[in-house]
């Protein structure tokens, strides 16, 4: 990296509410515009009650964010931006959302964070008086971004007039848990920056200037009884890095499943994205997570496991008992467990990968182009056969990171 790292953590008097005050509530807090912006982090320290919360059960979820339980806590985060006298947002996405991608991306997440993920996926209620601590973290420069273009892609926030803005929503109580409670939450906020130097500046303003880029992510409900063909755009114009798409199929409980209309073992239904009647990629979902799983961060092996001493024995007195070992209770990760009867977890979770595989880029050729379709006055859509569900509608959740300047320089061959 061209500049020296700097790191600044802010507690603001909001986010250090009493108890569990910041429960389904939204908190604005403005950023200090002192250097480029790297990367934030948004720390949350979770304290259960007395009586620990139990998690929704499966009978009891009818939205997504009732299925996401603690890992939603963080409901969404907003990054405003004020570039010369418009407002521009940099980042919109849902705190799970983040958090898959982070996995997805190949960047991993905190040891203590997957112990948040264990504790959502198999513990039925939070331990009492259990401290969690998960961490989001939102990257403004796409990961794998490398130099001489890594530089150019921070946010410059020493050059705006304004200060960013950055806007957090809070989970209540009754989309994570049904009994018991949460005590005590705080927050953190976390700025990664790069000292700024104004001969660089001046050299990259010679050169084209930073470039615009956002990360953002859209819910597309689909409802009860609807199936066969469904197109979910994907928000124009710009390059896209990467796409990461989150599905939630609804039924009378809404699962981390897959949405397709055809489930054949083997035979599962195929997908594309196209534009203009033109296929740039065609693919089943499983293969999507073939490709991630060669990449992507695995879950740890829940020590939580360990900490909450499972055992199992004869009988309630039983003399000789045996611990659990976590491995036999699987490892934490999304898009759901394995169903009955599989060995798989279901593809909800998936990144498609326009940018690298895990490798420093520093040219943009292979990046999804959403300019062109814009220009013309076409679109860009996910496209794909959908089953039909009863009770609770099903959701598609399409993130991405892209590019929003002119690239030209960065996706030619060089002579």
């Amino acid at each position: 990296m061209m500049l020296p790292p700097m790191m600044d953590v802010l507690n603001p008097p909001a986010l250090q509410a009493a108890n569990a005050g910041l429960l389904g509530t939204t908190q604005i807090t403005n950023l200090p515009r002192v250097r480029p912006l790297e990367e934030l982090e948004i720390i949350l320290s979770v304290t259960f009650g007395a009586t620990g919360p139990t998690w929704l059960t499966t009978t009891g979820v009818t939205t997504p964010a009732q299925r996401n339980n603690l890992l939603g806590l963080l409901t969404n985060v907003n990054l405003q931006v004020m570039e010369g006298e418009s407002p521009r947002t940099v980042v919109n996405c849902s705190g799970m959302g983040l958090l898959e991608y982070a996995a997805l991306s190949g960047c991993n997440l905190d040891t203590a964070t997957w112990e948040a993920v264990a504790i959502s996926q198999f513990c039925a209620t939070g331990a009492n008086n259990q401290k969690v601590r998960i961490t989001y973290r939102i990257p403004i420069v796409h990961p794998f971004i490398g130099e001489p273009l890594r530089t150019r892609c921070l946010l410059p926030c020493h050059r705006y007039s304004q200060d960013p803005i950055l806007t957090l929503t809070f989970a209540p109580a009754t989309d994570m848990y049904s009994a018991g409670s949460i005590s005590a939450v705080t927050c953190e906020v976390v700025l990664r920056q790069r000292v700024n130097d104004p001969a660089l500046d001046a050299a990259i303003d010679k050169s084209g200037g930073y470039l615009r880029g956002d990360l953002l992510e859209t819910a597309y409900n689909i409802a009860t009884g609807t199936s066969g063909e469904q197109k979910f755009p994907i928000l124009l114009p710009g390059r896209y890095l990467s796409l990461f798409v989150r599905q939630y199929l609804g039924g009378s409980s809404v699962t981390r499943d897959v949405l397709d209309q055809t489930t054949t073992f083997g035979l599962e239904q195929k997908w594309k994205i196209e534009s203009n009647q033109s296929t740039k990629t065609n693919f089943r979902w499983k293969m999507l997570q073939i490709i991630n799983d060669r990449y992507r961060a695995q879950g740890m092996n829940p020590s939580t496991f360990v900490n909450t001493a499972l055992f199992a024995a004869a009988s309630s007195a039983g003399a000789v008992t045996t611990q659990l070992a976590a491995q036999l209770i699987g490892q934490p990760n999304f898009g759901g467990g394995p169903a009955s009867g599989t060995s798989y977890r279901p593809a909800a979770s998936v990144l498609l990968d326009f940018l690298s595989e895990n490798e420093a880029a520093n040219e943009l050729g292979s990046t999804l182009d959403c300019n062109t379709p814009q220009f013309q006055g076409q679109k860009m859509e996910l496209i794909g056969n959908v089953a039909s569900v009863a009770t609770n509608g099903s959701t598609m959740f399409i993130g991405g990171h892209r590019l929003l300047s002119d690239l030209s320089p960065w996706i030619k061959v060089a002579a």
